[in-house]
């Protein structure tokens, strides 16, 4: 895509979503290069409304993509949060059979050595595994591992 600012005071870009919104906002077109079948330039009068045009349209742009996946997001950490409650529950009742398919969706490389449960931490668990709280869900799984009896 061409955006840049000519020598000769011109703004050229290949963007039809951007050229229709500067046309729609009074910006004036200079030309229209067809040299490429495939592709229109559109070549605008250079201006300082332009400029602001453009910081308008990208900032818009970046508030439709934080709506969209900002939301995504939140919902994200919503899961990660149940997970955590999940896992101080599972703690507290002990029951191996449903820990160990908890334990198989927050871990990978999953070992049996020197008697003991190994793995590492996927992310986000690998950061609550080694940083200090009130919940500490290392009482589930030690980082270096626990013993296989407590899954049965």
């Amino acid at each position: 895509m061409n955006n840049n600012t000519n020598k000769d005071n011109s703004f050229p870009t290949d963007n039809f979503q951007l050229a229709s919104y500067l046309l729609s906002e009074g910006v004036p077109l200079l030309s229209l290069d067809k040299a490429n079948p495939r592709r229109v330039l559109f070549v605008f009068e250079e201006s300082e409304q332009r400029k602001i045009l453009n910081q308008k349209l990208a900032l818009q742009d970046k508030i439709k993509d934080f709506e969209e996946k900002g939301v995504n997001w939140l919902g994200l950490a919503r899961e990660f949060v149940l997970s955590l409650n999940q896992a101080n529950k599972l703690f507290e009742t002990n029951n191996a059979t449903e820990m160990t398919p908890f334990l198989k969706n927050i871990g990978s490389h999953h070992l049996l050595q020197n008697r003991q449960y190994v793995f590492s931490w996927k992310p986000p668990y690998d950061f609550v595994a080694t940083s200090p709280r009130n919940f500490d869900i290392s009482r589930i799984v030690a980082p270096r591992g626990i013993e296989p009896l407590l899954l049965g």
